[in-house]
């Protein structure tokens, strides 16, 4: 379990105490420049501000050159529902390697409940939907999957981040591991509250490193990539795709 953070500290003692409960006994925490500490996990502290995607990188590497079989990414601004990670983990046993998250009551509609509520009173059940993409909130990621995708791209997305999670998926998928939404956990997202601290502009900058770091990847119609193309143009603020007149 990887949680970069930077700063925030309650945040970060709460979703640590969540785990902790759950039995969760590996947590480390990337920490990013604030003054962490919890003697029951490991606590990193680069160097230099690597930010989300460089910390879940550095996370992922540590995790698997041991013999850890997943990995999970998450988020220090959450709230988890009990038995989180057993969730996570229960999906997998049931589909193979691949890419999970929970449910939860953040943007993306593959992802989000019909009718939001506190992760205290959510009661999951087994049903593992496969989806096209899913959010960075928080990612468990199979060895099987990290050995032959590799990591997060930090050339194109590593100020921000936004869309690396998109791309990941992408990769993932033609890798030909799913990309699975379980129904079995579930987390309330508090929002942004990191980044909107360091840089309370910061949204436009991370559309727009997004959007130009998906171009490049991909060409200029990249959301098509994607099922839900037309929700990925709404968030990003990007035109429909206009319909492709017949010649002649």
């Amino acid at each position: 379990m990887v949680i970069p953070t930077l700063g925030l500290n309650e945040l970060t003692r709460s979703v640590v105490a969540q785990l902790i409960a759950e039995g969760v006994a590996d947590v480390c925490v990337i920490d990013n420049g604030s003054t962490f500490e919890d003697h029951r996990i490991t606590v990193i502290r680069p160097d230099d501000n690597l930010g989300w995607l460089r910390s879940c990188n550095l996370g992922m590497r540590l995790a698997f050159s041991g013999d850890y079989t997943h990995c999970i990414v998450l988020n220090n601004d959450v709230i988890l529902s009990e038995g989180f990670v057993g969730g996570l983990l229960g999906a997998s046993a049931a589909t193979g390697p691949g890419v999970f998250a929970p449910l939860y009551d953040d943007v993306w509609p593959q992802q989000r409940i019909p009718a939001p509520i506190p992760a205290r009173d959510f009661v999951g059940n087994d049903h593992d939907l496969q989806v096209p993409f899913a959010d960075g909130t928080c990612l468990m990621v199979s060895r099987e999957v990290y050995e032959k995708v590799g990591e997060l791209n930090e050339r194109f997305f590593a100020q921000h981040g936004w869309a690396a999670d998109l791309d990941f998926c992408h990769r993932v998928r033609l890798a030909g591991f799913p990309v699975i939404v379980t129904m079995r956990s579930y987390l309330n997202h508090l929002g942004r509250r990191t980044a909107a601290v360091v840089n309370p502009g910061y949204v436009a900058e991370a559309i727009d490193e997004a959007v130009n770091g998906m171009r490049a990847l991909y060409g200029a119609d990249w959301p098509e990539l994607f099922a839900n193309a037309s929700d990925i143009r709404a968030i990003y603020g990007m035109p429909e795709r206009l319909p492709t007149r017949p010649r002649g």
